[in-house]
């Protein structure tokens, strides 16, 4: 059972990118589509229903038990239950379609987080099932790069009902495009719909190649047997020369993406990973596959160095547009923060909110999102809301020390220039699909 549950997490991790969805309530404004009311099934949701039916059997066919290292743990797991739980009653003060559809996949994102730490703690074969999800993750980060490297070349991303792509032309308005004196530039999209979410998906699977990279460099000493310790050297040592091909094709996937956020993300991760592993920094593969990545970044930059000048000096007039729109949501999400400080507009409300108390002239595509997670969720739940969160966290975080939390801050970074790991389905379920294979 658990082996069958292991090989569907792994393909759900590698195929979480692809969009396939059946759309079952559009939501419509203006009478235009926009996507933030939409109520959708994704195919990898029901995969992932899938899966928890079968640890909810596993659990009661085989009387396995959540195991803590102290009954202090086990207390704290259960208060950060509980504050979950008044979380989402907390929800239901917003009973709209919407809410719930936000509600429901908030719901998924923990019970994923929860199944994968199942498979990280507690069991013999803990640490093979972290090898294989690590692997999944980051396969499917490789299928992405090869085609977000694959669209930037072509200028033109291909539409794919079934995997859950859709058209994209620098020609028409509203693809994210960079614009020079030399055209219109596509910026790579991959399977998702936005630039900055494979950004972000790049982004943590680098970051997990190269923690477990390191981590799995030195064979345990409680391994005797030589056979045994001989068959794992050579797994170890095929792995790393595996990481020194991939770790280069998903950097350049990331520099095609052109998100900056995602470029300060990725700086900062690995100046925590620099300052936290440098002395135990063994790995030869490695190391070489960082430098490789290095020096292929900087020959992309100067021969694309009017692309990279524009969205670093952000004089072009796309740029200035979208920097003045950044501003205006702001405004926008401090009038609703004011309008309703205790209970907010309700998880998911946000742009409809902005339309019926704000701005109701604009059409459909022009309401967007504060790019701000912190922001958005405070214009959402008010007050009461962040505060049972604070408290979550804050007793979640006596169960996992500072020093493993850190490394979600490239994901903090990311939070605080963008909404979609707030707003989007493909967000919310990256970053916690990163945050319990990181921890």
């Amino acid at each position: 059972m658990r082996k069958l549950i292991l090989i569907l997490l792994t393909v759900l991790l590698h195929f979480l990118p692809f969009q396939t969805r059946l759309i079952v309530s559009p939501g419509v404004l203006n009478g235009g589509y926009f996507e933030h009311g939409t109520v959708s099934l994704y195919g990898s949701e029901i995969l992932l229903w899938l899966i928890v039916i079968l640890v909810i059997a596993d659990f009661f066919i085989n009387r396995r038990k959540l195991v803590f290292d102290t009954e202090g743990r086990s207390r704290r797991f259960k208060i950060s239950v509980f504050l979950f739980f008044c979380f989402f009653v907390f929800l239901l003060a917003h009973p709209t379609l919407v809410t719930f559809n936000y509600l429901r996949l908030f719901l998924e994102g923990i019970l994923l987080f929860l199944i994968i730490r199942l498979f990280a703690v507690g069991d013999p074969t803990a640490n093979g099932s972290r090898t294989v999800l690590v692997w999944g993750f980051v396969g499917g980060g490789m299928v992405q790069a090869l085609l977000g490297i694959q669209q930037f070349f072509s200028q033109t991303a291909f539409a794919s009902k079934w995997l859950g792509m859709a058209v994209h032309d620098p020609s028409v308005l509203g693809t994210y495009v960079i614009e020079t004196d030399f055209g219109r530039w596509l910026r790579a999209y991959g399977s998702l719909p936005h630039p900055n979410i494979l950004a972000g998906y790049l982004v943590a699977a680098i970051l997990l190649l190269i923690i477990y990279s390191q981590n799995n460099n030195v064979i345990p000493d409680s391994i005797r047997n030589p056979e045994k310790k001989s068959r794992i050297s050579a797994c170890t040592g095929m792995a790393q020369k595996i990481v020194l091909f991939i770790l280069p094709i998903l950097t350049v996937g990331l520099f095609f993406t052109f998100s900056r956020s995602a470029w300060i993300a990725l700086i900062v991760g690995l100046l925590i990973f620099w300052i936290t592993r440098i002395k135990s920094l063994k790995s030869s593969s490695l190391i070489i596959g960082l430098w490789t990545s290095f020096v292929a970044i900087i020959c992309l930059t100067i021969l694309l160095w009017p692309l990279v000048s524009a969205r670093t000096a952000a004089d072009s007039r796309l740029e200035i547009k979208s920097s003045s729109e950044r501003m205006s949501y702001y405004g926008e999400a401090w009038t609703l923060i004011k309008k309703h400080p205790f209970l907010g507009v309700g998880l998911g409300n946000y742009v409809r909110a902005v339309h019926n108390e704000i701005d109701s002239g604009r059409p459909a595509y022009a309401h967007q999102p504060v790019h701000n997670v912190f922001v958005l969720a405070l214009a959402e739940l008010g007050a009461i809301g962040m505060l049972i969160i604070a408290t979550a966290i804050f007793v979640f975080r006596r169960i996992i020390s500072w020093k493993k939390l850190i490394c979600l801050a490239p994901f903090l970074i990311v939070g605080l220039f963008d909404h979609y790991l707030w707003s989007l389905y493909p967000g919310i379920i990256l970053w916690v699909a990163y945050a319990g294979l990181i921890l």
